[in-house]
């Protein structure tokens, strides 16, 4: 099987635009863009630190940063132009975004082809009671350990308040960034979770200040890689266990990005930081 959507596209009317390539229209960029470093005081705590991940500094005031999670296949580079042109600008110009780069790995989905992914996908049955694919708790668990690690590198550019932090993500950065927000001794200012699905969530817990962090997930209703249904069906497990979550489907997206999506993602993220 192929990967998921190796290039995400917009489609908008007649337009579809690969992001992966070329740039989107204009040059009115909000941010200063460097090339992560990885920090290697941290090499003990953490798992090893693949790199390549992409930071967007803002040109004016910082006040939050959205740390992204891109699918299987795809790299850091690939959600560039949603953030960083003058056409698209998904979040507000406060927040700062780093846009994180999967290590290179073994997929059994995809007959062992190594590729950028944060978990191995192991078979494409679901767990009906948890809306779960198949996947490495293992390595899932491994990658979660790498955001920690991006999030404490760069906790001082929001004066080491976590709560000046969002975690977002596509497909299975949608189900990483599920995960980080599981797993994460701190509160968080939100959560954003794109066609994706949830990792297991059958005997967990959550504080009553996890229950008070918003989360936003979307989805497309006729995604043939992660099925809807799969999403819906993890959502209402979280809202059974009083997590403050939305949903919002689209009508006839398949496993992409678009224009209305882009518009909705930046609608919750100008909400909760102003």
């Amino acid at each position: 099987m192929r990967s998921h959507l190796r290039r995400i596209q917009i489609l908008s009317n007649q337009v579809i635009r690969n992001f992966t390539s070329g740039t989107a229209p204009g040059s009115d960029h909000q941010y200063e863009v460097e090339k992560h470093t990885p920090d290697s005081s941290l090499d003990e705590k953490y798992p090893e630190d693949p790199g390549n991940h992409i930071c967007l500094w803002p040109k004016d005031e910082h006040k939050y940063t959205l740390v992204w999670l891109h699918g299987l296949g795809d790299s850091a580079a690939g959600f560039y132009d949603l953030f960083n042109s003058d056409y698209y600008k998904m979040a507000p110009k406060n927040t700062a975004v780093i846009l994180m780069n999967a290590p290179i790995r073994a997929v059994t989905l995809n007959g062992g082809m190594r590729m950028t992914s944060w978990y191995d996908i192991e078979g494409i049955g679901f767990d009906e009671e948890t809306g779960s694919k198949s996947i490495n708790l293992e390595e899932l668990e491994e990658s979660t350990q790498l955001v920690f690690r991006i999030m404490e590198q760069y906790s001082d550019k929001i004066d080491n308040d976590y709560s000046k932090y969002i975690v977002g993500g596509f497909s299975q950065g949608c189900c990483l960034a599920y995960n980080t927000f599981f797993r994460l001794d701190k509160t968080i200012k939100g959560l954003v979770a794109v066609s994706g699905h949830t990792p297991p969530v059958v005997g967990l817990d959550f504080s009553e200040e996890q229950k008070k962090i918003p989360i936003f997930a979307y989805h497309g209703a006729n995604d043939p890689t992660v099925p809807e249904m799969i999403h819906r069906m993890g959502v209402k497990a979280l809202k059974d266990k009083g997590l403050d979550i939305s949903y919002k489907v689209e009508p006839g997206l398949v496993h992409s990005v678009s224009v209305q999506e882009i518009s909705e993602v930046k609608k919750f993220l100008e909400g909760i930081t102003e």
